[in-house]
């Protein structure tokens, strides 16, 4: 059966968003969808943007029921304190495991950035940008990066945490219509070399994610001013620029051709 759901997935380097389309709906606009997250200790809300931050919550700053969101965790699951029975060291057991035997409670969005700002040392920022870092090994547990002995996750796992997140305020907003039966696509930067785009199929792999596909963010940018437009006559460039790392990219089209990106 088709996908009711066309969904897109722009996911970004301090802030990811969430748009769909609903193909059987007598009226098939584009719709924002506004993502459940913790804003403040024990306290969840919808907004229109997911932070993309990780904070990796132990017994000691914010407690279970602080933590606590609107939909279950099942045990093995990737945000599970012992999920994936990965090393000590966090880096094995699958993309999103987390270290065996230790309280560790991934908080993604509002209260991740906030809390963060309170503890650095356990709060991941940018782990997009650190999947095109060609001079790190991007499955190893580096993350939070810095001298700290607390708990890390790889730059494909940070990624999967998001991304999971995002799956799970779906699942939980449409029970019957879930993430992985759906149509998605996922934006990256034009920038991104082979290796990086696979790591991010990776993480949404991970995540629990059908197989996606992914969208240069300048073609993104395109088609969502096409769709505000009957037709389009011109030559149109849309350029980005974007930092971390510095990236800069272009997409130029006309009504006759295709859009094309470098």
């Amino acid at each position: 059966m088709p996908a009711r759901y066309l969904i897109g997935i722009d996911l970004g380097t301090t802030n990811s968003a969430v748009a769909s389309v609903d193909t059987r709906s007598a009226d098939p606009r584009v719709r924002m969808f506004e993502i459940a997250q913790l804003v403040a200790p024990g306290e969840v809300a919808a907004r229109r943007q997911l932070p993309s931050f990780v904070y990796l919550a132990g017994e000691h700053d914010l407690a279970p029921h602080e933590t606590a969101l609107p939909w279950p965790v099942a045990g093995g699951d990737r945000r599970s304190p012992i999920a994936g029975g990965g090393d000590p060291d966090g880096s094995a057991g699958g993309a999103g495991a987390l270290p065996r035997g230790i309280d560790v409670r991934p908080v993604v969005g509002e209260l991740a950035r906030s809390q963060g700002a309170r503890m650095a040392s356990r709060m991941i920022a940018s782990a997009k940008s650190w999947l095109c870092h060609p001079g790190v090994d991007r499955h190893a547990a580096i993350l939070p990066w810095g001298e700290s002995e607390g708990p890390r996750l790889s730059p494909v796992a940070a990624q999967a945490q998001i991304l999971g997140h995002i799956r799970d305020a779906w699942d939980h907003a449409h029970p019957d219509a879930p993430l992985a039966a759906q149509e998605v696509l996922v934006t990256v930067p034009a920038s991104f070399d082979e290796a990086a785009r696979e790591l991010t199929l990776q993480a949404a792999a991970s995540a629990g994610y059908p197989p996606v596909v992914l969208l240069e963010e300048p073609q993104a940018a395109f088609y969502a001013w096409i769709d505000k437009r009957s037709a389009v006559a011109e030559t149109v460039t849309v350029a980005t620029r974007a930092w971390p790392p510095v990236t800069a990219s272009w997409c130029s089209t006309s009504a006759a051709a295709p859009p094309t990106s470098r």
